[in-house]
């Protein structure tokens, strides 16, 4: 998740609504908007990452993907198959093994944004900012089935017919049970409790290779200690059937003689009509609006550039973002979207302290991050992979945000200053539960999306501001302007997963007066 709003909540604030007077000079840009005077601004920005924070540690941005002997470990869903698979064989530690996986990955978001604003009088300041967001994921994930130890399951194309090991079973199980129902061994205990036994033992198998909503896509190859086990236990209950009187069942257990191959698994993921029905890994680019804030500016105190440069001013403001954007994407595991998906209302406090050709702006907010209602996958953060089965309304109640900034500056002429920033954020555990229609769905726990939901960041900044003089003295001719460069980069973080955002910014506004 990008958390960019705690060094941009003066851009997207618009500065210090009543900062401007006829000496101001150049300091950190933006700074708000005279009385009668209409704005409009226009950025850009752009963030690359490829890596990430996770617990503090740097790491590849993809690294959920990455594993050695995966299964239910990345992809979410095979954990009733393997616990099927684990009792049969007499092994409560089963884990299917697929192979090995690598990735990494390029994440481009450009930002471009169109704002307006008002100074409605020399205190106050309104204005609305529109982003369009253009995000660009280029995956690299490869599959390798070395050291696996399972394959596909056969009877995913050989079906449950009378002359498979799985279709036999059926019709053998059946009677057996209506044998059970008749109480054909009722006159001996030991004999009744085993024909019972056999009925769940039977009902295990057929569950596991066919069952619509329990078969596993995947079985130990044949030649695997958890294959021999299987094998093992068909025969088993072949035999055991016959002593019951019930014969019938010729077939052996057909299992994968071959591991996956890296096609396999790749169509596993992302066959359209499978169980996972993924996205390919592939190049993707998107570009839609993102979300739409509006904001408001109130001067507090403006003791600023009165007589000689800098002294001190303060406001508060607030901003209100939208869920204009695209949320999530269901089967893209890599997120591309343009918005947040809930309403955000901040609140934040700004003072300017200068002195000569020195000064900062110190800042402090809070973000309320609201609740809001999401079809999603429901599955931890180290199992980017979810199967279908997954998918549940869920309420999301995403943790509130704190952060912190200072920015110091230098003015090198008096419409230039340069400027270096030093920001810091930290978010709140995230809250979720299922909804009435997400509870239908068995084996779900909503905390799973909370999981690593609390993280900070710490993130350094440097750049250069622009003031002309028909800014710093609006009644003169001339087009106010303003315009500035910065650069920004996250150097540490905690919790939970954080990229190593890399965000270059550009804005320029354009003054022009309605009213004197």
């Amino acid at each position: 998740m990008r958390q960019r709003g705690w060094w941009l909540v003066a851009a997207l604030g618009g500065g210090l609504a009543g900062g401007m007077v006829s000496r101001t000079e150049a300091q950190l840009a933006p700074v708000g908007i005279p009385r009668g005077l209409i704005r409009f601004e226009f950025s850009g920005d752009l963030d690359n990452y490829d890596h990430r924070y996770r617990d503090g540690v740097r790491e590849e941005y993809a690294a959920d993907f990455a594993g050695n002997g995966f299964g239910s470990n990345l992809i979410a869903g095979l954990e009733p198959a393997e616990t099927a698979i684990g009792q049969l064989i007499g092994n409560g530690n089963y884990r299917l093994n697929l192979g090995n996986s690598s990735a990494s990955a390029l994440v481009n978001i450009g930002t471009g944004t169109i704002g307006l604003g008002y100074g409605l009088s020399s205190r106050l300041s309104l204005f609305v900012n529109v982003p369009i967001v253009r995000m660009r994921v280029q995956p690299t994930i490869k599959f390798d089935s070395t050291g696996g130890t399972a394959g596909l399951n056969p009877y995913a194309t050989l079906g449950c017919t009378s002359t498979t090991f799985c279709g036999q079973l059926q019709t053998a199980i059946a009677t057996l049970g209506s044998k059970v129902t008749a109480g054909d061994y009722d006159t001996n205990a030991t004999t009744k409790a085993l024909a019972q036994a056999t009925v769940a033992s039977g009902n295990a198998f057929l569950n596991l290779l066919s069952s619509p909503d329990s078969a596993t896509p995947f079985l130990p190859i044949d030649t695997s200690s958890a294959g021999a086990g299987l094998a093992s236990a068909a025969s088993s209950l072949q035999n055991t059937l016959t002593t019951l009187g019930v014969p019938g069942v010729t077939q052996a257990l057909a299992l994968p003689s071959a591991l996956l191959s890296p096609q396999d698994i790749e169509s596993f993921l992302t066959n359209r009509s499978g169980l996972v029905a993924a996205r390919k890994f592939e190049d993707e680019k998107l570009s839609r609006m993102g979300d739409v804030t509006l904001g408001a500016v109130y001067t507090l105190v403006n003791r600023w550039d009165r007589g000689s440069p800098g002294g001190f001013r303060a406001a508060i403001h607030g901003t209100v973002r939208l869920p204009t954007g695209l949320q999530y994407n269901d089967g893209d595991f890599f997120h591309l979207r343009t918005g947040e998906g809930h309403t955000e209302i901040s609140l934040a406090l700004t003072a300017d302290l200068g002195r000569g050709v020195f000064g900062a702006r110190l800042e402090g907010g809070y973000t309320l991050r609201l609740a809001a209602t999401r079809t999603l996958r429901v599955s931890l953060p180290s199992q980017p992979i979810a199967l279908l089965s997954r998918k549940a309304e869920v309420r999301l109640n995403p943790g509130d945000l704190v952060s912190a900034s200072a920015q110091p500056y230098l003015r090198l002429t008096p419409a230039i200053a340069v400027v270096g920033g030093v920001s810091y954020w930290r978010r709140g555990t995230d809250q979720a539960s299922l909804t009435a229609i997400g509870t239908a769905s068995p084996g779900l726990n909503s905390a799973d999306l909370t999981v690593d939901s609390k993280a900070s960041a710490l993130a350094v900044s440097g750049g250069i501001s622009y003031a002309n003089a028909a800014l710093r003295q609006p009644d003169r001719p001339g087009l106010p302007i303003e315009a500035s460069w910065s650069y920004e980069a996250v150097v540490s973080a905690t919790g939970g997963r954080v990229p190593q955002g890399k965000v270059s910014r550009v804005e320029l506004r354009l003054y022009y007066r309605l009213r004197r």
